[in-house]
């Protein structure tokens, strides 16, 4: 006898499947989060071997062998002295900053994040527009499973 399908199981697969992705995307862009942030190499050679021996191998395996002992100085060089390249989005604007600084963190906010703290980035600092991304994949995907 064969399987016996229910008139939701069609949708309830597609969903499924729409969930597993939207989880795969949160914690790809959690893990770019950490590698654009962190200027560790133990720390950013863990997070990558991790990644490159999951489900998202394919993207992460061909830089799991690149990490190299300067990263942090090339870190710096790039994101923090004479900032050769910003990591933060209102840098290539020309709209008012801090309007749009406030929108973001009203979005954020929307969502239950927050930015802020000590140590806290820009809310349009490139890690922290990664991470809300990731919270929003996670929410697409427990949105789904309901």
């Amino acid at each position: 006898m064969g399987t016996v399908y229910e008139p939701g199981d069609a949708m309830n697969a597609g969903n499924e499947a729409r969930r597993r992705d939207a989880i795969l995307r949160a914690e790809a862009y959690r893990i770019l989060a950490v590698l654009f942030g962190e200027t560790d190499v133990e720390v950013l050679a863990e997070e990558v071997a991790g990644a490159a021996s999951g489900p998202l191998a394919e993207f992460f395996s061909p830089i799991a062998g690149t990490l190299e002992e300067d990263i942090a100085y090339e870190h710096t060089r790039l994101f923090a002295q004479g900032v050769a390249v910003s990591p933060c989005e209102t840098s290539y604007g020309r709209m008012d900053k801090g309007s749009q600084l406030g929108q973001l963190s009203a979005l954020y906010g929307l969502f239950g994040a927050k930015s802020g703290g000590m140590e806290a980035e820009a809310p349009d600092h490139l890690c922290v527009e990664l991470e809300f991304a990731s919270l929003l994949c996670v929410k697409e995907a427990l949105a789904l499973e309901n």
